[in-house]
């Protein structure tokens, strides 16, 4: 007869066993050593529990990723990122892990992370315990157009209006449409674009506000409203 050599087996547990030899050992009634055989979980399953490494209802084997923050700290990190995104400020997949190395590194807890540092595995873990965070390409826009409403749109053309019926005395100015030009710029940023940020799931655009203090190809575009054009015009522009 052959033997069999090996590890320990363990019997197979499910959640609620898990969960009443943690809470034995938590309350001294059973030691880590005896918890185990009593109950028949591997100690150093116990011992990842108890520490934190691992939540109780997380299961084990190829890709499990340990959780090292409290549910309360992660919820947090997500509503930041959230509250961020929705004021133009998005947070990137880097900023999220150097938030999470600051709270490690404050707290002093032991992580299995170098230097503190979540990887990938963690980043795409995180995101899947919060479904209400997605990662978006942004649309870049400057602090000059994010602060136009709809009411002053209405007073600019009050304001124009009054002004072309004290500065012009042809009436026929506003039946002629091949007098009315409108000429618009449209700029080509010479620097990078910033990459994906987080934001909250379903939002139909999000931006990301950027500094006006930038070198960039423009072009002056002109057409009247009968649609003639004007050759347009281009040239490189440093904004300040």
């Amino acid at each position: 007869m052959s033997r069999q050599v090996g590890a320990k087996k363990y019997q197979k547990y499910t959640v609620e066993t898990l969960e009443n030899a943690v809470s034995m050992i938590k309350s001294n009634a059973l030691s880590l050593r005896k918890a185990s055989t009593v109950f028949g979980i591997p100690k150093s399953k116990l011992s990842n529990k108890l520490t934190g490494k691992s939540e109780v209802g997380c299961r084990s084997g190829p890709g499990t990723v340990l959780i090292v923050l409290t549910k309360a700290e992660e919820d947090y990190l997500a509503s930041w990122a959230v509250c961020m995104a929705s004021m133009g400020f998005g947070r990137t997949k880097n900023e999220l892990l150097d938030a999470v190395k600051r709270i490690l590194d404050t707290d002093g807890r032991s992580t299995p992370f170098k230097e503190n540092r979540p990887g990938k595995d963690w980043y795409y873990a995180f995101l899947k315990r919060h479904p209400e965070l997605s990662s978006r390409t942004p649309q870049q826009l400057s602090k000059e157009r994010a602060i136009i409403t709809p009411a002053k749109v209405e007073q600019w053309f009050r304001d124009f209006s009054e002004f072309m019926a004290k500065e012009t005395e042809d009436q026929h100015l506003w039946k002629d449409p091949s007098r009315w030009f409108n000429a618009d710029e449209s700029g080509f940023p010479l620097c990078p674009k910033s990459g994906k940020i987080l934001a909250c799931k379903g939002v139909p655009k999000v931006y990301n506000f950027t500094s006006s203090d930038k070198t960039q190809v423009t072009v002056l575009a002109c057409m009247n409203a009968v649609g003639l054009y004007v050759k347009p015009l281009s040239g490189l522009v440093t904004t300040h």
